[in-house]
Protein backbone atom coordinates (compact mmCIF):
# COMPACT_ATOMS: atom_id res chain seq x y z
CA UNK A 1 0.00 0.00 0.00
CA UNK A 2 2.95 2.46 0.77
CA UNK A 3 4.78 1.48 -2.29
CA UNK A 4 1.44 2.83 -4.68
CA UNK A 5 1.18 5.50 -2.67
CA UNK A 6 4.95 6.68 -3.30
CA UNK A 7 4.15 5.26 -7.15
CA UNK A 8 1.61 7.82 -7.40
CA UNK A 9 2.91 10.76 -5.18
CA UNK A 10 5.74 10.38 -7.91
CA UNK A 11 3.32 10.15 -11.01
CA UNK A 12 1.60 13.27 -10.05
CA UNK A 13 4.72 15.56 -8.81
CA UNK A 14 5.72 14.77 -12.57
CA UNK A 15 2.93 15.66 -14.50
CA UNK A 16 2.17 19.03 -12.31
CA UNK A 17 5.64 19.68 -13.33
CA UNK A 18 4.86 18.78 -16.91
CA UNK A 19 1.91 20.96 -17.06
CA UNK A 20 1.94 24.44 -18.87
CA UNK A 21 2.20 27.35 -16.21
CA UNK A 22 0.08 30.17 -17.49
CA UNK A 23 2.05 32.88 -16.34
CA UNK A 24 0.45 36.32 -16.94
CA UNK A 25 3.25 38.90 -18.17
CA UNK A 26 2.48 41.40 -15.32
CA UNK A 27 3.99 38.65 -12.74
CA UNK A 28 6.60 38.72 -14.96
CA UNK A 29 8.51 42.23 -14.65
CA UNK A 30 10.20 42.64 -11.81
CA UNK A 31 8.23 45.39 -10.06
CA UNK A 32 10.14 46.31 -7.31
CA UNK A 33 13.31 46.64 -9.56
CA UNK A 34 16.10 45.04 -11.38
CA UNK A 35 19.05 45.61 -9.04
CA UNK A 36 20.18 48.57 -7.14
CA UNK A 37 19.18 52.24 -7.91
CA UNK A 38 16.76 51.25 -10.80
CA UNK A 39 13.19 51.53 -9.78
CA UNK A 40 10.11 51.39 -12.22
CA UNK A 41 8.80 55.04 -12.60
CA UNK A 42 5.27 55.49 -13.12
CA UNK A 43 2.57 52.69 -14.07
CA UNK A 44 2.95 49.43 -15.64
CA UNK A 45 0.79 49.36 -18.48
CA UNK A 46 -1.30 46.55 -19.99
CA UNK A 47 -2.55 46.25 -23.24
CA UNK A 48 -4.65 43.97 -25.60
CA UNK A 49 -5.19 43.31 -28.78
CA UNK A 50 -8.08 46.07 -29.13
CA UNK A 51 -5.92 48.90 -27.73
CA UNK A 52 -2.04 47.98 -28.59
CA UNK A 53 -1.62 50.57 -30.86
CA UNK A 54 -2.27 53.00 -28.24
CA UNK A 55 1.43 51.95 -27.40
CA UNK A 56 3.54 50.72 -30.66
CA UNK A 57 1.28 53.09 -33.21
CA UNK A 58 1.96 51.78 -36.68
CA UNK A 59 3.61 48.32 -35.71
CA UNK A 60 0.35 46.35 -33.92
CA UNK A 61 -0.55 45.27 -37.58
CA UNK A 62 2.59 43.41 -36.97
CA UNK A 63 2.09 41.52 -34.40
CA UNK A 64 -1.43 40.34 -34.44
CA UNK A 65 -0.95 37.59 -36.64
CA UNK A 66 1.45 36.17 -34.24
CA UNK A 67 -1.45 35.40 -32.09
CA UNK A 68 -0.91 38.47 -29.92
CA UNK A 69 -2.60 38.26 -26.24
CA UNK A 70 -1.69 41.28 -23.71
CA UNK A 71 1.52 43.08 -23.55
CA UNK A 72 2.70 44.29 -20.33
CA UNK A 73 5.07 48.04 -20.47
CA UNK A 74 7.47 49.26 -17.60
CA UNK A 75 9.29 52.13 -17.82
CA UNK A 76 12.67 51.92 -15.13
CA UNK A 77 14.79 54.71 -13.82
CA UNK A 78 18.18 55.28 -12.48
CA UNK A 79 17.33 56.52 -8.65
CA UNK A 80 20.94 58.37 -9.24
CA UNK A 81 21.24 59.44 -12.88
CA UNK A 82 17.44 59.79 -14.10
CA UNK A 83 18.61 60.69 -17.82
CA UNK A 84 19.58 56.68 -17.90
CA UNK A 85 15.93 54.98 -18.31
CA UNK A 86 14.75 51.66 -19.83
CA UNK A 87 11.86 50.83 -21.22
CA UNK A 88 10.83 47.45 -20.86
CA UNK A 89 8.17 45.12 -23.28
CA UNK A 90 6.94 42.02 -22.68
CA UNK A 91 4.66 40.57 -25.13
CA UNK A 92 2.77 37.12 -24.60
CA UNK A 93 2.51 35.75 -28.21
CA UNK A 94 0.09 33.08 -29.30
CA UNK A 95 2.88 29.98 -28.97
CA UNK A 96 6.57 29.65 -28.73
CA UNK A 97 6.85 29.52 -32.25
CA UNK A 98 4.66 33.01 -33.11
CA UNK A 99 7.30 34.31 -30.28
CA UNK A 100 9.92 33.00 -32.12
CA UNK A 101 8.62 34.34 -35.11
CA UNK A 102 7.95 38.39 -34.11
CA UNK A 103 11.59 38.10 -32.44
CA UNK A 104 12.31 36.82 -35.77
CA UNK A 105 11.27 40.32 -37.43
CA UNK A 106 13.37 42.50 -35.18
CA UNK A 107 16.30 39.97 -35.08
CA UNK A 108 19.78 42.04 -35.98
CA UNK A 109 21.86 38.78 -37.69
CA UNK A 110 25.06 40.98 -37.28
CA UNK A 111 24.13 41.93 -33.72
CA UNK A 112 25.79 40.43 -30.55
CA UNK A 113 24.30 37.03 -28.99
CA UNK A 114 23.43 38.57 -25.54
CA UNK A 115 22.76 34.08 -24.80
CA UNK A 116 19.16 34.44 -22.97
CA UNK A 117 16.23 32.81 -23.31
CA UNK A 118 15.90 31.08 -26.84
CA UNK A 119 17.19 33.56 -28.17
CA UNK A 120 18.14 37.03 -27.99
CA UNK A 121 20.17 39.99 -29.44
CA UNK A 122 22.08 43.09 -27.83
CA UNK A 123 23.81 45.88 -29.34
CA UNK A 124 24.10 49.44 -27.20
CA UNK A 125 20.60 50.90 -27.66
CA UNK A 126 18.51 47.50 -27.13
CA UNK A 127 18.18 43.81 -25.96
CA UNK A 128 15.81 41.71 -27.15
CA UNK A 129 14.97 38.25 -26.72
CA UNK A 130 11.88 35.05 -26.11
CA UNK A 131 10.91 32.55 -24.58
CA UNK A 132 8.32 30.33 -24.33
CA UNK A 133 5.44 32.37 -25.61
CA UNK A 134 6.95 35.95 -24.22
CA UNK A 135 8.73 38.38 -26.68
CA UNK A 136 10.77 40.61 -24.66
CA UNK A 137 11.95 43.89 -25.52
CA UNK A 138 14.31 46.28 -23.62
CA UNK A 139 15.27 49.72 -25.24
CA UNK A 140 16.87 52.55 -23.82
CA UNK A 141 14.41 55.66 -23.19
CA UNK A 142 16.42 58.19 -21.15
CA UNK A 143 18.57 61.18 -22.77
CA UNK A 144 21.82 58.98 -21.41
CA UNK A 145 22.61 54.83 -22.85
CA UNK A 146 22.25 52.65 -20.46
CA UNK A 147 25.54 50.42 -19.76
CA UNK A 148 25.36 46.87 -21.37
CA UNK A 149 25.17 45.19 -18.03
CA UNK A 150 21.40 47.16 -17.37
CA UNK A 151 20.27 45.41 -20.29
CA UNK A 152 21.15 42.03 -19.33
CA UNK A 153 20.53 42.38 -15.55
CA UNK A 154 16.88 43.06 -16.14
CA UNK A 155 16.89 40.44 -18.87
CA UNK A 156 18.04 37.87 -15.91
CA UNK A 157 15.43 39.21 -13.50
CA UNK A 158 12.69 38.69 -16.02
CA UNK A 159 13.70 35.33 -17.15
CA UNK A 160 13.36 34.08 -13.39
CA UNK A 161 9.59 34.80 -13.95
CA UNK A 162 9.57 32.77 -16.94
CA UNK A 163 9.42 29.09 -15.79
CA UNK A 164 9.87 26.39 -18.66
CA UNK A 165 12.69 24.93 -20.26
CA UNK A 166 14.93 26.28 -22.68
CA UNK A 167 13.09 24.25 -25.95
CA UNK A 168 13.30 26.22 -29.22
CA UNK A 169 10.25 25.47 -31.83
CA UNK A 170 10.67 22.25 -33.00
CA UNK A 171 10.17 23.83 -36.40
CA UNK A 172 13.18 25.50 -36.70
CA UNK A 173 15.12 22.22 -36.53
CA UNK A 174 13.84 21.88 -40.70
CA UNK A 175 16.17 24.77 -42.10
CA UNK A 176 18.86 23.78 -40.20
CA UNK A 177 20.77 22.48 -43.27
CA UNK A 178 24.61 23.25 -43.90
CA UNK A 179 24.05 25.67 -46.03
CA UNK A 180 21.93 27.75 -43.94
CA UNK A 181 23.38 31.00 -42.76
CA UNK A 182 23.20 31.22 -39.06
CA UNK A 183 20.68 33.53 -37.33
CA UNK A 184 18.56 34.16 -40.22
CA UNK A 185 15.66 32.08 -40.24
CA UNK A 186 12.68 34.07 -39.97
CA UNK A 187 8.65 32.48 -38.73
CA UNK A 188 6.19 34.54 -41.49
CA UNK A 189 2.74 33.98 -40.37
CA UNK A 190 1.17 35.19 -42.94
CA UNK A 191 2.08 35.78 -46.84
CA UNK A 192 5.68 33.79 -47.05
CA UNK A 193 7.43 35.62 -49.86
CA UNK A 194 4.75 38.32 -50.53
CA UNK A 195 2.57 35.37 -51.94
CA UNK A 196 -0.74 35.29 -50.21
CA UNK A 197 -1.30 31.78 -51.18
CA UNK A 198 1.77 30.52 -49.25
CA UNK A 199 -0.21 30.92 -46.35
CA UNK A 200 2.75 30.53 -43.30
CA UNK A 201 5.95 29.09 -42.74
CA UNK A 202 9.86 29.60 -42.62
CA UNK A 203 12.15 31.22 -44.88
CA UNK A 204 16.50 31.48 -43.61
CA UNK A 205 19.21 32.88 -46.17
CA UNK A 206 21.72 30.22 -47.04
CA UNK A 207 24.55 29.45 -49.49
CA UNK A 208 23.90 27.88 -52.00
CA UNK A 209 27.80 26.38 -53.24
CA UNK A 210 28.63 30.38 -53.25
CA UNK A 211 25.40 31.78 -54.26
CA UNK A 212 23.47 33.84 -51.85
CA UNK A 213 19.88 31.95 -51.59
CA UNK A 214 16.55 31.67 -50.20
CA UNK A 215 15.58 28.35 -48.63
CA UNK A 216 11.52 28.14 -47.42
CA UNK A 217 8.79 25.78 -45.66
CA UNK A 218 5.25 26.40 -46.03
CA UNK A 219 2.95 25.31 -43.61
CA UNK A 220 -0.42 23.88 -44.75
CA UNK A 221 -3.21 22.68 -42.65
CA UNK A 222 -3.25 19.21 -44.81
CA UNK A 223 -1.88 18.06 -47.88
CA UNK A 224 -5.22 19.01 -50.12
CA UNK A 225 -3.95 22.92 -48.61
CA UNK A 226 -0.62 21.88 -49.86
CA UNK A 227 -1.66 21.42 -53.39
CA UNK A 228 -4.34 23.97 -53.81
CA UNK A 229 -1.58 26.51 -52.93
CA UNK A 230 0.56 24.75 -55.67
CA UNK A 231 -2.31 25.04 -58.17
CA UNK A 232 -2.80 28.76 -57.32
CA UNK A 233 1.47 29.19 -57.78
CA UNK A 234 1.15 27.96 -61.38
CA UNK A 235 -1.74 30.27 -61.96
CA UNK A 236 0.10 33.32 -60.87
CA UNK A 237 2.99 32.34 -62.98
CA UNK A 238 0.97 31.62 -66.37
CA UNK A 239 -0.90 35.05 -65.95
CA UNK A 240 3.22 36.73 -65.63
CA UNK A 241 3.79 34.93 -68.68
CA UNK A 242 6.02 32.64 -66.98
CA UNK A 243 5.84 28.58 -68.26
CA UNK A 244 6.44 26.62 -65.26
CA UNK A 245 8.66 23.50 -65.62
CA UNK A 246 8.44 19.79 -63.67
CA UNK A 247 11.13 17.51 -62.91
CA UNK A 248 10.81 13.95 -61.45
CA UNK A 249 12.92 12.83 -59.19
CA UNK A 250 12.50 9.62 -57.83
CA UNK A 251 9.44 9.55 -56.12
CA UNK A 252 8.77 13.54 -56.05
CA UNK A 253 7.94 16.47 -58.64
CA UNK A 254 9.67 19.41 -58.37
CA UNK A 255 8.39 22.72 -59.92
CA UNK A 256 10.93 24.77 -61.58
CA UNK A 257 10.11 28.11 -62.74
CA UNK A 258 12.09 31.73 -63.13
CA UNK A 259 9.91 33.84 -60.94
CA UNK A 260 9.05 37.43 -61.76
CA UNK A 261 10.26 38.35 -58.02
CA UNK A 262 12.79 35.67 -57.07
CA UNK A 263 14.74 34.27 -60.01
CA UNK A 264 15.27 30.59 -60.23
CA UNK A 265 12.50 29.17 -57.81
CA UNK A 266 12.30 25.75 -57.26
CA UNK A 267 9.20 23.98 -55.27
CA UNK A 268 8.26 20.50 -54.24
CA UNK A 269 5.31 19.35 -52.00
CA UNK A 270 5.73 17.24 -49.32
CA UNK A 271 2.68 15.87 -47.40
CA UNK A 272 1.45 19.57 -45.83
CA UNK A 273 4.77 21.06 -46.37
CA UNK A 274 6.02 23.17 -49.57
CA UNK A 275 9.68 23.13 -49.73
CA UNK A 276 12.07 25.56 -51.93
CA UNK A 277 14.44 27.42 -52.59
CA UNK A 278 14.78 30.63 -54.57
CA UNK A 279 17.47 33.26 -55.74
CA UNK A 280 19.04 30.69 -57.76
CA UNK A 281 20.35 31.17 -60.88
CA UNK A 282 19.69 28.01 -62.42
CA UNK A 283 16.86 26.69 -60.10
CA UNK A 284 17.71 22.92 -60.77
CA UNK A 285 20.52 23.80 -58.40
CA UNK A 286 18.25 23.71 -55.08
CA UNK A 287 16.31 19.81 -55.70
CA UNK A 288 19.73 18.83 -53.43
CA UNK A 289 18.60 20.84 -50.57
CA UNK A 290 15.18 20.70 -51.07
CA UNK A 291 15.91 17.07 -50.24
CA UNK A 292 17.86 17.92 -47.83
CA UNK A 293 15.04 19.81 -45.63
CA UNK A 294 12.36 17.38 -46.56
CA UNK A 295 14.72 14.66 -44.52
CA UNK A 296 14.58 16.79 -41.39
CA UNK A 297 10.64 17.31 -41.50
CA UNK A 298 9.36 13.92 -39.78
CA UNK A 299 5.73 13.71 -39.75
Amino acid sequence: MILWFLVLLAFFAVDTHALPVDILPENVLPITGFSEGWVVEGKVKTFNPDDLYKHINGEAELYLPYGFEILTAATYVNKDNPNKALAVDVYKMGSPLDAFGIFSRYRDPDAAEAKMGNGSFINDSQLMFYKGRFFVQLAASGSMTPERNVYTDCAREILKNITGELLRPKELDFLNIPALIPQTEMYISQSVLGYAFFKKGLTARANIDGESARIFVVFNESEKDALDAIARYIDYLKRAGVEPQFRKNTKDINLLALDPLYKGFVIRQSGRYLIGVTNLADPARGITFIEQIQLRITE
